[in-house]
């Protein structure tokens, strides 16, 4: 499985992948109690850490699909042992994506709004049912959505702890301006709708 997970190479723009391999060596790691794994994640996640730092924004930004994967993927890593500082990391980057979502987020709409990347048509048009709407009623008390929807959640718990101070009561209306490698957008989200651009 080691040696699979290793040849799964990708290049560092395919967060969702590079995330659930390092989760999977940590798993591996914590099951066969061998530090190899670790390790290499630790210099992994420092490396893909820099690279993404050197581009300034991660790749598949406000992804329904995407973004729920990689909190996901986190989530899991939380839950493995892993190498000195790399959980504070791990846990800063998981709350930062709650955040970029919860900027987007319309309590009143009860959905992401804005440019997406990488969703898919079902994701977009019903609402509440993607993996990420899934992931805000565990950190929201009140969101809207699907109660039905099943998501197998196989990392630590998480909660309105993980909700960082500034996305906390966003007022409406708001602006959400994100840019980066190349990339810009604009979401504006009014007392009862949104209107964004890329």
């Amino acid at each position: 499985a080691y040696d699979g997970i290793q040849a799964h190479c990708c290049t560092f723009l395919y967060t969702n992948i590079v995330l659930l391999n390092q989760a999977s060596l940590l798993c591996i790691a914590d099951v066969l109690d061998w530090p190899r794994p670790r390790q290499v994640v630790g210099w992994a996640f420092e490396e893909w850490r820099n690279r993404i730092g050197h581009l300034g924004v991660l790749p598949e930004y406000n992804s329904l699909t995407y973004s729920a994967v990689d909190i996901h993927a986190l989530a899991i890593m939380l839950a493995c042992p892993a190498p000195e500082g790399l959980h504070a990391e791990v846990r800063a980057l998981l709350r930062l994506l709650i955040a970029q979502a919860l900027a987007d987020y319309h309590p009143v709409i009860g959905r992401i709004t804005g440019a997406q990347s990488r969703a898919y048509p079902a994701d977009r048009r019903q609402r509440g049912h993607s993996c990420m709407d899934a992931i805000l009623r565990l950190v929201l008390p009140h969101s809207h959505g699907c109660e039905q929807h099943f998501l197998a959640w196989l990392g630590v718990p998480i909660g309105m702890e993980d909700i960082l101070p500034e996305a906390r009561q966003l007022p409406l209306p708001r602006h959400v301006r994100a840019w980066g490698g190349g990339q810009s957008r604009l979401n504006y989200l009014g007392a009862d709708f949104a209107l964004a651009s890329i």
